[in-house]
Parts: structure tokens; C-alpha cells; sequence
């Protein structure tokens, strides 16, 4: 469904991760049903998301949680150290969804203003690491750029761009991180920071360069990158039917009573990936 892919420059003081998104763009939108709209905001975020997650490792989880003012409502991602990706959007069918209108809500208009939560739970640790910035819809690589100076002290460039088709599939969309490693001089940066503005724009790159590893090898070509990893990506879910069991033993009677359904039967549909699970009033008592 996607690939991460991760460079280090030869120099050692910078790395380089591509994202390639287009195939988990297109399945969650066959999942959740997004309209236009969404699924432009959507591919961009789960891309922005799998950036972040290129750093895990073992048994870590990440999730970015945004929360926004415009009709969107908001968006849920979580991600793991190998790859497995799991998503949704709080009003999946928000904003104009007719691709030959003149008219299609842009990403600024269904986002507004909001804020990036990013949590972190390392392998063997309860408690997450977080951390929280302020972030405008048409400006959501910006505010992983800022989640990643202001949270980890990390210099970094985050580029997004996506392409979708006159009938609301995702044609190509991608993401790429650079960040500066221990050792990297003021120096080393403002060259870097030099290189990057001379690139062209990162939404023509996503849409005519053949792959990730391409794209990388011809944009950084003077500091010869080294592939250090590769990673697929895939959507799976970790819900399951014995986990809504579990949930609905914790609820009071009377919160029971508001979810229970004609019959007596409890319909539970999982947010990220649509399962419905019914769940008799006997399963509760076992």
C-alpha cells in the first residue's frame, strides 16, 4: 500500500525520509467513504504521520491527533515501528463533495485553525511523550516542522503534497523529512536550508518522479544519500471482538442501556477501520 524509505547523507550530518502514500490514501478512502474534500486533508495528514513514525523502533507507537475549529472536525492517526497504520477523520464526509462544481472546499477551508497533538509511547513505557502546536489546514507540513523543533529539538523540513483525479482517488501523493544528525554545523544547515530552496516545487516532484528512492537520489545528488532503510506500509487495525467486550463491561448500567439496540444486542462499529461487532447481553456476563 506504501513505502517509507530512509537516507543518510555520506557526510553523516543529515537524514532523508520519503514517504510514498498514494495506495493507504486510496484504501482509507474506500474504507471511510471520504468525500473530496476530506480525502485531500486526509492523505496529507497520514502522510505527514508515517513521516514522523520513521523514527520507531520495536514495540513504539505514535499517534497524531488533530483537533480543528473548521467542519472537518478533526483527524486520528496511529502508526507503529513496522509500518501498520490505522486512520480516520471525526466527519468523513465533510465540505463540497462535487469534483466538477466550481466551487470544492480547499484544505484551509475544512481544517481552519486547529492544533497537532503527537504522542509517543516507547517499548516498555507507560507513559506517552507529547507534544502540542498550532497548526492552520492549508499549513499542515508547517506544523510538523514546528512539532519537531518545539517537542524534540530537532532541525527539520517537512514537505507534503498530494494529486487527486477528477474522481476523488489519490493519483500520487508523498512526503518527505529532512533533519539535521549530531555533528551537522551551522554551516552544514544554512547549505542545506540553500539546497532545499532551489528544489522545485515538492507537488511537482511527487507527481513526476518514478518512487521515492528517485526523487532523493536526484534532489540530493552533491551529498550522495545512502538508502539505511525500507519499510512497507500497510493499514491494519488492532481491534478485535474481545476488546469491545471488555470496553462495554467497563460502562455503568444506564450507559449500557443508552448503546443497547432493539433485540437487546450492542452494535459497535470500530472508528478506524469500520468492523462492526454484535455482542449479545450474555457475552457481558461471562
Amino acid at each position: 500500500m506504501g513505502r517509507l524509505t530512509g537516507f543518510m547523507t555520506e557526510d553523516g550530518f543529515f537524514r532523508i525520509v520519503m514517504a510514498e502514500t498514494k495506495g493507504l490514501s486510496n484504501y482509507l478512502r474506500e474504507i471511510h467513504h471520504f468525500s473530496y474534500p476530506v480525502m485531500n486533508a486526509m492523505s496529507r495528514i497520514i502522510t505527514g504521520a508515517v513521516l514522523l513514525s520513521s523514527t520507531l523502533k520495536g514495540k513504539d507507537v505514535l499517534g497524531v491527533y488533530l483537533n480543528c475549529s473548521g467542519p472537518l472536525g478533526g483527524a486520528r492517526v496511529e502508526s507503529n515501528a513496522t509500518g501498520q497504520l490505522k486512520a480516520f477523520a471525526l466527519q468523513p464526509q465533510a465540505g463540497v463533495d462535487e469534483v466538477g462544481s466550481s466551487y470544492v472546499m480547499s484544505i484551509g477551508q475544512l481544517i481552519g485553525q486547529g492544533t497537532l497533538t503527537v504522542s509517543k509511547i516507547m517499548e516498555g513505557g507507560r507513559t506517552p511523550f507529547t507534544g502540542t502546536v498550532q497548526v492552520e489546514g492549508d499549513r499542515l507540513a508547517i506544523g510538523f516542522s514546528r512539532y519537531l523543533m518545539d517537542s524534540e529539538q530537532v532541525h527539520s523540513a517537512v514537505m507534503i503534497s498530494n494529486f487527486l483525479g477528477s474522481d476523488g482517488t489519490t493519483q500520487a501523493s508523498a512526503g518527505m523529512l529532512i533533519q539535521a544528525l549530531p555533528g551537522a554545523s551551522e554551516d552544514d544547515l544554512v547549505l542545506m536550508e540553500k539546497e532545499i530552496a532551489s528544489f522545485p516545487a515538492f507537488s511537482e516532484i511527487v507527481q513526476e518522479v518514478d518512487g521515492g528512492d528517485q526523487a532523493v537520489r536526484m534532489l540530493f545528488a552533491r551529498y550522495k544519500p545512502i538508502c539505511v532503510f525500507e519499510r512497507s506500509l500497510e493499514l491494519q487495525c488492532s481491534c478485535s471482538r474481545d476488546k469491545v467486550v471488555r470496553v462495554l463491561k467497563t460502562l455503568s448500567a444506564d450507559d449500557l442501556g443508552d448503546a443497547r439496540q432493539p433485540g437487546g444486542l450492542f452494535h459497535v462499529n470500530c472508528d478506524y477501520c469500520r468492523t462492526e461487532y454484535i455482542v449479545r447481553p450474555e457475552d457481558l456476563s461471562q
